[in-house]
């Protein structure tokens, strides 16, 4: 190789330097959004298409509420965020197993990712009329301005620009969290104050009666 050819060349650091460490964690990082973004897709596009299969069963919520806040809890800590849970009762749900995880760890994620350092996060659950069961996520955050609540369960939509550039996500999120829990017989509301924080709450139908004891082998 000549001289000229050697200058034109990029001047890489030697083998073990930080940036090649750097260099690493974006393109692990750029690949796990990829790879996010297209599952979400999949799996809007099955739900849109009524071919998301669901196996509806007897949960009990106080045992998949402890397993939601025990994976984001890791999270909440490097966050600096206080992550708390509380159960009111024995409750069952008759719904999909890893439909219901998959939207509170959706939600829990989100309230972790927009709540400042200091900020708390907690989940509750408890009975609700109409043989329903009330799962609430609050958060101490940065709240959602009133024009906004609406489009964020809009396919790719975000709340205000500027304070979602600062945080990566793909935008399915929600939409597909709140289409799970109307398959599954549910609903979901969001209220939001900006500045106040936000509490995000999914009905989901009670099992029958009888259902909890035999799924916690109660006589």
């Amino acid at each position: 190789m000549d001289r000229c050819a050697a200058l034109l060349l990029p001047q890489l650091d030697a083998i073990g330097s930080a940036k090649y460490l750097e260099y690493t964690r974006d393109v692990h990082r750029s690949g796990s959004l990829l790879l996010e973004m297209i599952n979400e897709i999949l799996d809007l596009s099955k739900i849109e298409a009524g071919r998301y299969d669901l196996y509806p069963e007897n949960l009990d919520v106080g045992s998949i509420i402890e397993d939601c806040v025990t994976v984001l809890s890791v999270t909440a800590e490097q966050h600096d965020v206080e992550l708390t849970s509380t159960v009111h009762g024995f409750l069952s749900v008759k719904a999909d197993d890893s439909a219901i995880r998959r939207i509170l760890l959706n939600l829990l994620s989100n309230a972790v990712k927009f709540t400042p350092a200091g900020g708390r996060v907690s989940l509750s659950a408890e009975a609700a009329p109409d043989d329903m069961i009330a799962v609430a996520v609050s958060a101490s955050g940065i709240g959602i301005a009133a024009a906004d609540l609406d489009r964020i369960f809009e396919p790719f939509r975000r709340a205000d620009a500027a304070i979602s550039r600062a945080h990566e996500g793909t935008g399915l999120g929600l939409p597909i969290t709140r289409r799970l829990v109307e398959l599954n017989g549910g609903r979901l509301a969001l209220e939001s104050r900006v500045g106040l924080g936000t509490t995000v709450t999914v009905w989901l139908p009670a099992s029958q009666p009888g259902s909890l004891a035999k799924l916690r082998g109660v006589a």
